[in-house]
């Protein structure tokens, strides 16, 4: 398994727009981890990876958060 290249090893698909922020909790007994996205949504995972790295990591949604807000959205303007 290489690692090392540009390709990513998993790839979510669970939002619509861009990803706009990560949270992990590391708690040994719950692993969560979040994401925030400019499509108002957050969702929450169960996430965990093994010591064998031949074994597919667990990934697990938990929850989805509808209407969240971002306080400043980026916009690219073309002049």
């Amino acid at each position: 398994m290489d690692m090392s290249g540009e390709t990513p090893y998993k790839s979510l698909k669970y939002h619509d727009k861009a990803i706009r922020k990560v949270a992990f909790h590391t708690n040994s007994k719950f692993p969560l981890f979040a994401s925030a996205s400019d499509d108002g949504a957050i969702n929450i995972f169960y996430g965990m990876v093994y010591n064998d790295l031949l074994q597919n990591a667990l990934v697990v949604p938990v929850k989805v958060l509808k209407g969240a807000h971002s306080k400043a959205r980026i916009n690219a303007k073309t002049q």
